[in-house]
């Protein structure tokens, strides 16, 4: 063996592709979430509630995590 590591350089594109088209839709989901929370505010007591700010903090939490995954 001479040390080298073999690269197959067009699966790493490939897999490249699919995890940037991942953050993509996992950031337009993040904002879609933030939206439906920010649409539906009454139901958690109004803007200024704190019902309406842990569940922002909840969604915004959910998404940190699934885009450090990614």
């Amino acid at each position: 063996m001479s040390g080298l590591i073999h690269v197959n350089t067009l699966a790493v594109a490939d897999a490249s592709v699919h995890i940037q088209s991942a953050a993509a839709q996992t950031e337009s989901n993040h904002q879609q979430s933030l939206s439906i929370v920010a649409n539906n505010a009454e139901n958690f007591g109004g803007k200024g509630s704190e019902g309406f700010q842990q569940a922002i903090a909840m969604v915004n939490s959910q998404y940190a995590a699934h885009k450090e995954a990614i």
